[in-house]
């Protein structure tokens, strides 16, 4: 008896918009078809993809400008000739800035801060979007320039790759998301085509078992020597492991969970206490960029949108609203949790995070932020923040304690009063 087609496996284009629609099941399809197309020789031979050489065949001409202040923006690829706002690290403002139809522009710093298997996907991301949503673009300009204008450039946001959209929502805005959440899950599998870098990970195994005798199998191990010969990241290699069906093998291995912590036990929208909130944020310069860019404050021990839906102040103290409280992903920056072992590569796990050990007897714990996992938090922040900081004008803030008025004060950003 066959199995029902579900929408995971649908590989189709809407007829009437040019969409493409791609199940999570034809994922590894689609990336074959591009390979086939661009570099036919990635799906044989285990390579590093020649990533600049097929934007350089597809006619696509790669621009440095940062995007973004929180460096949340890697990429954008002008599907359309348009106009990009274009931040300027020294004035620290944006200026729209026009840009030919062709062009991928992608942050500079995002290779020295995430490394550059982060630059490798970005490029590999906006190459996709050239590929399979010019189209749609195209037909939208012509039907409808409003909506175009609204809905155009599809910006890489690092916040959105583990976001997936809501089905059954028949907007453009959910339709154009959807495109997005596609070039997220392709790009890694065009960069480590699913036989190709399957048959490279078994050959790094049967290379460590014929090494000796008493030879200890690690995912470490493994996991470095894929990204630095696929040249990716990381994580993009441990996901990968996973999606090609090579989980029951690496599980056997002696470092199994402690380098998969990351992924299978994490703890999401921890509390923090007033000094390890500090600490954190004095960690990192991405994550300063994210508070101050935001308008959070300090509240219930989280950093939250200064919202006055989401925050409410009483005898002096900030706390979060009901709403808050049941909404936490919408509203509240995500601080994950995880166990922490160190071994030989655990630096390099995170890159580009912002980190602090907790250490409780004989348990030690990490706090971490990342942009990757801050997919649902949606605000206008400084529409927002101004309406939270009219409606508590007369808030006197010397009733407060000096470290809780320090990162809870309404009138400044965490960053500013840092």
């Amino acid at each position: 008896m066959k199995s029902k087609i579900t929408s995971s496996d649908i590989f189709d284009i809407n007829k009437k918009s040019g969409a493409l629609i791609l199940g999570k099941n034809r994922l590894d399809d689609y990336a074959t078809k591009f390979l086939t197309k661009y570099c036919k020789q990635a799906l044989v031979d285990p390579m590093p993809l020649p990533v600049e050489e097929i934007l350089q065949d597809m006619g696509l001409t790669v621009q440095e400008v940062s995007l973004s202040s929180n460096l949340d923006v890697f990429g954008c690829c002008l599907l359309l000739d348009a106009h990009i706002d274009v931040y300027d690290q020294e004035t620290r403002q944006y200026t729209s800035t026009a840009f030919n139809a062709g062009t991928v522009l992608i942050d500079p710093l995002s290779e020295a801060v995430f490394g550059e298997g982060s630059r490798r996907n970005t490029l590999i991301h906006e190459a996709l979007h050239w590929e399979k949503d010019k189209r749609y673009f195209e037909i939208l300009e012509i039907k409808s320039k409003n909506a175009s204008e609204k809905l155009y450039p599809i910006l890489c946001r690092q916040s959105e790759t583990f976001y997936t959209p809501p089905e059954g929502k028949n907007t453009k805005e959910n339709e154009v998301r959807w495109l997005e959440w596609q070039a997220h899950r392709l790009a890694p599998r065009v960069l480590m085509p699913k036989n190709s870098f399957k048959k490279k990970a078994l050959e790094f195994i049967q290379q460590y078992k014929e090494a000796g005798e008493n030879v200890i199998l690690s995912c470490d191990t493994l996991i470095e020597d894929l990204s630095i010969f696929f040249k990716t990241s990381r994580l993009s290699v441990k996901y990968r492991l996973i999606e090609v069906g090579l989980k029951d093998t690496i599980s056997r291995f002696s470092d199994y969970e402690d380098v998969y912590e990351e992924i299978n036990s994490n703890k999401d929208f921890v509390k923090l206490t007033p000094v390890e909130a500090l600490k954190i944020v004095d960690t990192d310069s991405v994550l300063k960029g994210w508070i101050s860019d935001g308008r959070f404050v300090y509240a219930d021990g989280y950093f939250v949108l200064a919202d006055i839906q989401y925050v409410k102040q009483k005898d002096g103290v900030l706390h979060l609203t009901a709403k808050a409280k049941k909404n936490l992903a919408k509203c509240v920056i995500n601080i994950r949790e995880q166990k922490f072992t160190t071994y030989e590569n655990a630096d390099k796990d995170f890159l580009g995070y912002a980190v602090l050990r907790k250490v409780e007897g004989i348990d030690n714990r990490l706090l971490t932020f990342h942009p990757k996992y801050q997919s649902s938090l949606m605000c206008e922040p400084e529409e927002a923040y101004q309406a939270f900081y009219k409606q508590l004008a007369s808030y006197d803030e010397q009733e407060e304690i000096e470290l809780m008025k320090m990162i809870g004060d309404p009138t400044k950003s965490l960053c500013e009063c840092l």
